[in-house]
């Protein structure tokens, strides 16, 4: 980072403590200027210095077990979208459980620690590109305190030296597979409220969030701050710790195939006894039910236009509209036949079969 930086003529070099009256600024030492600027609310500031409302900690400087603890005093800026509901990826009940400490949080997987390992990297080739701003990659854990169960803990902070401003800096580390959610100005919505959550918490307006897709190519988009999402991510966020964290009580399970892994996770086991239902089960099982219905007669009504389809094709695999290519291909597979096998050599398929147990759901009439 640079101690000192051009003047608009470029020529003369501009220390930091003289630049409160340049128009073109840098800072001699980034992170002694954000925590000037950004440490805890009392901090001395000039009047009408928003940044009031934020303290921060030093991630750097935290284990592990340690920054674990302090995310599980508030919803952090990947547990926004969870908080609301909206999370394709995590459960507001799994959330709950893991902020009340009846879940462990769960330990980073492969992908996620090569996340962390490569971030520096990120960070290195987003530098580059952003010439015109400082950024410092700093990873600062912030607590807002007219919030207290807002957090957050970004990846780094810019700053642009023309409007004097901070921002938020983002990086990601994306599968390949992910790559059309990235395409055009899109950003996938988990995202996006993270970033909005990152806004609220920190006070800032803008920031930039950056993808590396599956070590293909790099993604550099802007963001601003969306005061109406800002409103309603406050609202949910503040709903979801005050009403069912603090108070202890659970949201409601949701249809999401992370509440059913979690439900499985809960109670692997089953006990050999019968208990009596809330009459409330009656109407769940009464809908489900005409859901099971009607789920067989769409997909009734999806292979009858399947067939059609393949009956004007007949022996041909590929065939196309003025908007579609349809294709109907021969597929040569090899499997195992596990029956004789095991006629032929138990012994093999003895000391090859692996013993698995799930809970087996099921509703039938009562007699």
């Amino acid at each position: 980072m640079r101690n000192e930086v051009e003047n608009k003529e470029g020529k003369k070099k501009v220390p930091l403590r003289d630049q409160e009256n340049q128009e073109t600024q840098t800072f001699s030492s980034t992170k002694t200027l954000l925590l000037g600027l950004y440490h805890n609310s009392k901090t001395p500031r000039k009047e009408g210095d928003s940044m009031e409302q934020v303290k921060t900690l030093s991630r750097a400087r935290m284990t592990r077990e340690e920054w674990l603890k302090e995310r599980q005093k508030g919803i952090g800026g990947s547990d926004a979208a969870a908080a609301l509901g909206i999370s394709r990826y995590k459960s507001r009940f799994r959330l709950f459980l893991e902020k009340t400490g009846k879940v462990e949080q769960p330990e980073p997987t492969e992908r996620m620690q090569i996340g962390i390992e490569v971030e520096e990297a990120i960070f290195q080739m987003v530098k580059k590109r952003l010439s015109d701003y400082e950024l410092i990659h700093n990873n600062q854990f912030y607590r807002h305190n007219e919030y207290p169960w807002m957090v957050g803990n970004i990846d780094g902070d810019i700053y642009d030296p023309r409007t004097k401003e901070f921002g938020v800096l983002e990086l990601k580390f994306v599968s390949p597979y992910m790559k059309k959610e990235w395409e055009g100005e899109e950003i996938p919505q988990e995202y996006i409220i993270q970033l909005q959550h990152y806004f609220i918490v920190t006070n800032r307006s803008w920031g930039y969030i950056a993808a590396l897709v599956g070590n293909e190519m790099l993604l550099i988009k802007r963001v601003e701050k969306d005061e109406e999402l800002c409103k309603m991510i406050i609202d949910g966020e503040k709903d979801f710790w005050l009403n069912h964290v603090e108070k202890d009580i659970p949201p409601e399970i949701d249809g999401s195939e992370d509440a059913e892994k979690l439900l499985n996770q809960l109670y692997p086991e089953s006990r050999p006894e019968e208990i009596q239902l809330p009459p409330t089960a009656e109407t769940l099982i009464e809908e489900l039910n005409e859901l099971k219905t009607q789920k067989k007669d769409l997909e009734e009504e999806i292979r009858l236009r399947e067939n059609q389809i393949k009956e004007m094709l007949g022996e041909f695999e590929t065939g196309r509209t003025s908007r579609y290519q349809v294709v109907w291909k021969t597929i040569v597979q090899k499997r195992l036949d596990s029956k004789k096998l095991k006629s032929e050599r138990p012994d093999l398929y003895e000391e090859y079969s692996k013993e698995t147990q799930y809970r087996k759901f099921s509703i039938k009439e009562a007699k």
